[in-house]
């Protein structure tokens, strides 16, 4: 067993959270604290585990209570969303990716995690209709340099401008944008040449995305229901 098993590892039974609280105790820095319980967190929603997901909510309402200037507490909300939308709670994932994206607006670093477009995914995905103008309206704040990440961007604006009627011109170049960062093979990073490639892409999503960008969609809110 590592070392560091107690905060990294998905185990919380009985014995690994008395384990975890009493390490957690013996730390002195808040920063650590902070650091232990989101690193324990993430591997329990990793894990996909009903309960072991409840815990890593657990956990993070541990941190917010305790320690909420933590410089890095945006992550918090974002695996807190990624969390609820794993137990099927939407509203809850809404609610936390927007103020993850709230937080990181007022960061100098700006965006420096993917939850704005895990946000619009959710809500393309699951036609959250309401959130629709705040979905194309962080996708287009976004610059990411992996092919998953332009691809997730550009269908994010594609789908909500054209389910919305917002701009057919936009929509197809999108589309496009869309599928052109589908179909790449080999990425950008001569040593890593698989990395942040379009894996799986949704087949309902891509076939919206080539309705669109071949301008025979339907019209506007008419679009089937995909859910991811």
């Amino acid at each position: 067993m590592k070392t560091d098993d107690w905060c990294r590892s998905d185990e919380w039974t009985t014995e690994a959270q008395q384990e975890f609280h009493s390490k957690l105790k013996r730390s002195r820095r808040a920063f650590h604290k902070a650091q232990y319980c989101h690193l324990k967190a993430g591997a329990l929603w990793r894990s996909k585990q009903p309960d072991k997901v409840r815990a890593a909510i657990g956990l993070s309402d541990m941190m917010l209570a305790n320690w909420p200037d933590d410089s890095r507490i945006h992550h918090v909300y974002d695996l807190r969303a990624k969390c609820h939308e794993s137990l099927g709670d939407i509203a809850g994932a809404v609610q936390d990716y927007l103020r993850c994206i709230e937080l990181m607006r007022v960061r100098p670093k700006g965006f420096d995690i993917t939850a704005p477009l895990d946000f619009g995914w959710l809500c393309i995905t699951h036609r959250i209709e309401d959130q629709y103008l705040a979905a194309i309206e962080c996708a287009r704040e976004c610059a990411f340099i992996f092919a998953e990440h332009q691809f997730m961007r550009s269908t994010i604006i594609s789908i909500i401008s054209h389910r919305l009627g917002l701009g057919a011109r936009e929509a197809q170049e999108h589309a496009k944008r869309a599928l052109e960062a589908a179909n790449e093979t080999r990425s950008e990073f001569r040593n890593h040449p698989g990395i942040g490639l379009v894996r799986d892409a949704d087949e309902g999503i891509v076939l919206e995305l080539r309705q669109i960008a071949e301008r025979t969609a339907s019209m506007p809110g008419r679009s089937p229901l995909i859910i991811r």
